[in-house]
């Protein structure tokens, strides 16, 4: 597997060790956490433009997708260098489109899934290397969201599929976790979707949601968080075992619900989804602390101010948005901290470790001009 990167953690240390270790009461954690501010640092140029972070980083190496080009992009942070391929396509050996079905499978190999298969392919030079059939437990349009390998398995989001009116979808109690064995070729499923303690039991949220998920230090356990509601999955690998799902405390989390099977919006179905906090980013720091960065939800009243201001939406004209930054300790399940991150920060993408952050920037008329983007950190003070 890659092996682990991160800056020098020396102006951090105490920053660590007071989240990490401090067992005060979350409340005066979270207060001591709200006079944190966060100063620019490092800047990286990444030779390709129109980049959308996928959650994904495996040590020094981060992965994105350019939609536009429907091009895959690794970027190495250690040699600041981009490797770039793009196999869109029809015939053997291509992917047939994008989306977050993207991840790391080792050192050398990028997972794309299509709807019946895993390609495999060498970021390095872009070629394709092999494949490997997707069994499935329904009829789908989909592609596996987010393939990840742990140990001797692969690890993948098998999507539900129906619009948020239609209950019956969050009625079926279907397994919705790919899991792959790659020593036997056998497939085995994790889950229930929707999970106990879910919102969507009721039918009753509004559902453009899928999954982030990670591995413990260990690669004993995988964490699941759903991407539209405070929810954390806990499953044994080694059992193949759900053995927890907790209600992640989250006050800034808002999650915006309807009528079972009511068929009518808040306001429409474009400016609806931004009405409910989505999570963007999940990460593992130290053993026991879960880093979750989730977009903030706008209210009703505001998003509306937005839309009558600008007429080019949702063609044109996008809302801005911004994020939240929280930290979870595992064992207790004590909220660390929950804190707003600058509004300059665009595109949250991944944590080094605990006090630096990296963000894409806003694209620029020059960076698109010469197909780059710029990743640049923040730095905890």
């Amino acid at each position: 597997m890659l092996k682990h990167f991160t800056f020098p953690l020396v102006s951090h240390l105490f920053l660590c060790l007071f989240l990490l270790s401090c067992s005060a009461p979350a409340g005066k954690e979270q207060e001591h956490a709200q006079t944190l501010k966060w100063r620019s640092a490092a800047t990286y140029v990444i030779e390709e433009s129109n980049l959308l972070p996928e959650d994904q980083r495996a040590g020094r190496f981060l992965l994105f997708r350019n939609p536009r080009a429907q091009s895959i992009v690794v970027f190495d942070l250690e040699k600041r260098k981009t490797y770039a391929f793009k196999k869109q396509g029809n015939g053997p050996g291509a992917y047939q489109f994008l989306f977050q079905n993207i991840g790391f499978f080792n050192d050398t190999l990028v997972a794309v899934s299509n709807i019946s298969e895993l390609l495999l392919y060498d970021y390095r030079k872009g070629d394709f290397v092999t494949s490997i059939p997707i069994e499935r437990k329904r009829q789908t349009f989909a592609p596996l969201l987010l393939p990840r390998t742990v140990g001797q398995q692969i690890i993948a989001i098998d999507p539900p599929q129906g619009k948020w009116s239609d209950s019956q979808l969050y009625q079926q109690s279907t397994p919705y976790i790919w899991a792959y064995d790659l020593s036997t070729a056998q497939t085995h499923w994790l889950g229930t979707f929707p999970e106990e303690g879910s919102l969507l039991k009721g039918g009753k949220l509004y559902y453009r949601n899928a999954g982030l998920h990670l591995f413990d230090g260990n690669d004993r356990y995988l964490y699941v968080v759903p991407v539209g509601e405070p929810l954390l999955v806990i499953f044994d690998l080694q059992s193949k075992q759900k053995v927890a799902v907790e209600q992640l405390p989250l006050d800034a989390f808002f999650v915006q619900t309807y009528k079972t099977g009511n068929p009518e919006f808040v306001i429409n179905d474009d400016a609806d989804t931004y009405l409910t906090s989505r999570f963007v980013h999940v990460q593992l720091l130290g053993k026991d602390t879960l880093a979750l960065i989730y977009r903030k939800a706008y209210t009703k009243d505001r998003l509306q101010q937005f839309i009558q201001e600008h007429p080019g939406f949702p063609k044109t004209d996008l809302p801005p948005l911004t994020y939240r930054l929280a930290y979870y300790r595992l064992s207790d399940k004590q909220l660390l901290m929950d804190v707003d991150l600058p509004s300059e920060i665009d595109k949250p993408v991944s944590l080094l470790h605990t006090g630096d952050l990296l963000a894409l920037l806003p694209p620029t008329e020059e960076s698109e001009q010469k197909n780059r983007s710029v990743l640049k950190m923040y730095t905890l003070e």
